[in-house]
């Protein structure tokens, strides 16, 4: 069970109410789309897999005119372009709720913050040739395309460029001529891998490289 500490700023949401255990499931489900998806900004991750269980997969996307959410088997859940993009198209501009440390659904926002990402942006794959990239703030999370992307493409961008120790490392079999393999985190690469991917990384990322 993965459950977000105490936030390091409160939500800012105009709702009564915020949803922050699977106890709330069932009212969940019963919200309007509008307010749930609002919800998932700052409900936990275990809410939200339980969720999925009961609603249409598109209820979690909130940019069903650019991009599609598809279960691709072994990748599970995944992100995929529903058009052509041209480059520097924003995909998601995401606000969430910051907590103190990472989980799989969270993208760091400062050093010792992690933004819980919702609207799709959570199930953008890794890729180690990637076509996303992500800039970040400490009230937001921006997915912009880093080339012309076609119809059924998946979205993926590289872990590595926003997050400094991941929670959750993983071998990558993408295939790439230009791999990582083990993906634990911008601050386990050589010196040589940090300056190949300092075009990408975000703000977090660099202020923790030069401390």
């Amino acid at each position: 069970m993965i459950t977000p500490e105490a936030p390091l700023s409160p939500p800012r949401t105009h709702m009564d109410f915020i949803i922050h255990s699977s106890e709330n499931l069932s009212e969940f489900i019963a919200m309007p789309l509008a307010q749930r998806r609002e919800c998932l900004q700052y409900c936990t991750a275990t809410l939200r897999q339980e969720s999925m269980r009961y609603l249409p997969m598109e209820d979690f996307n909130t940019n069903p005119s650019h991009v599609t959410l598809q279960n691709m088997g072994d990748m599970g859940i995944t992100t995929v372009a529903a058009i052509d993009l041209p480059r520097d198209t924003a995909l998601y501009i995401v606000k969430g709720w910051v907590v103190p440390k990472p989980t799989v659904y969270t993208i760091q926002v400062h050093p010792a913050g992690h933004m819980i990402i919702s609207g799709g942006a959570e199930f953008l794959a890794h890729g180690c040739d990637p076509n996303i990239r992500i800039t970040t703030s400490p009230e937001s999370v921006t997915v912009w395309t880093l080339r012309d992307i076609k119809k059924g493409e998946v979205l993926a961008f590289n872990y590595l460029t926003t997050e400094f120790c991941m929670s959750e490392p993983f071998e990558c079999g993408c295939g790439s001529d230009t791999c990582y393999r083990r993906i634990a985190g911008f601050q386990m690469l050589s010196v040589a891998q940090k300056k190949e991917l300092a075009p990408l990384i975000t703000e977090a990322v660099l202020e923790l490289w030069r401390r």
